[in-house]
């Protein structure tokens, strides 16, 4: 009957009806059941298990090894070297140095001790490997007439505008003025047969036993220094780093100057040069080096540096 369906119908949709979450949330199908105005129960949360002992394993092999390098480190820190040139002091070295190489010469001290703890030495391989090498003294490697080629190169470079570059040092008025010959390739334009002697002599006189080949080496700078009385080169720890061979020659006359003479360190102790004019001293670039305080009158030198760089042609601190 009509009338009848119709009233079963009608109390089909006053009951109320149960809702059925997606199996496919990934919930319990009888636990997402529930009445309408019930709140909706919380779903459990997944509690991770233990992890293996499998993953536990790569860790510690990790800190096996770490302790097996604080151990090596620690031994090496206590043993000393005994069986090369660094086991010995050369000596005091010289005495009459003028006042203001203290705190370089100190530097140097400290740096030939530390030479007998082997990871120092390891960590600086390259700066032991120069500083133990003697430097090689080039008797009369310019003549009157390079010098003045010398300062004529200086005279057209500071009447271009190319004005020296006071080198600060230790004092408050630099005495320290450099002229950089190989801007833009001036020097080999200019006095190209001069630069390529001087060249092949640096590459010709350093030994086999240094540090890195020279067969590759290019200009790194080419400068021509001016010492006036007060100046010097104090730095302590100074080296040419990342040049490979440094030349420094005199430029200035007999008589033209007091004091003023270059120093290398032979295993902490001081070696002073005495240089005639025209002559140099050619050392691996990064053995520590200064110049003593000039106490009267002009130091002219000449600095040329090579490295395994490009060729440059810009100022050093540009």
């Amino acid at each position: 009957c009509p009338r009848r369906l119709h009233s079963l119908w009608t109390v089909q949709e006053s009951r109320p009806r149960l809702q059925v979450s997606s199996p496919s949330r990934g919930l319990d199908t009888a636990a997402s059941l529930h009445r309408p105005g019930e709140s909706r129960r919380q779903p459990r949360r997944h509690v991770s298990a233990p992890r293996p002992e499998k993953s536990r394993q790569p860790t510690m092999a990790m800190l096996a090894a770490m302790r097996q390098l604080l151990e090596e480190k620690r031994r090496l820190e206590k043993e000393t070297t005994t069986d090369d040139a660094w086991a010995t002091r050369p000596g005091p070295g010289a005495s009459d140095l003028a006042p203001g190489l203290e705190a370089a010469v100190a530097a140097s001290r400290k740096f030939a001790a530390e030479a007998r703890t082997p990871l120092l030495r390891a960590r600086r391989k390259c700066w032991y490997d120069a500083e133990i090498q003697k430097p090689v003294i080039l008797r009369d490697l310019l003549s009157s007439d390079d010098v003045a080629k010398l300062r004529r190169m200086r005279a057209a470079l500071e009447a271009s505008g190319r004005t020296p570059h006071m080198f600060r040092d230790t004092t408050e008025e630099s005495n320290h003025a450099v002229c950089y010959l190989h801007y833009d390739g001036f020097a080999q334009r200019t006095e190209p047969e001069l630069m390529e002697r001087l060249l092949a002599a640096m590459r010709a006189h350093a030994p086999s036993v240094w540090p890195r080949s020279t067969r590759e080496l290019r200009v790194r700078c080419i400068e021509l220094h001016t010492y006036q009385a007060g100046g010097g080169l104090f730095l302590p720890s100074h080296r040419d780093n990342d040049s490979v061979l440094t030349l420094s020659c005199r430029v200035s006359e007999d008589g033209a100057f007091g004091g003023g003479r270059f120093v290398t360190y032979d295993r902490g102790a001081p070696v002073a040069h005495r240089l005639d004019q025209g002559s140099a001293v050619l050392f691996p670039s990064e053995k520590l080096h200064n110049i003593e305080r000039v106490e009267r009158g002009t130091r002219e030198s000449l600095v040329i540096e090579l490295w395994e760089g490009d060729t440059n042609g810009v100022d050093r601190f540009k």
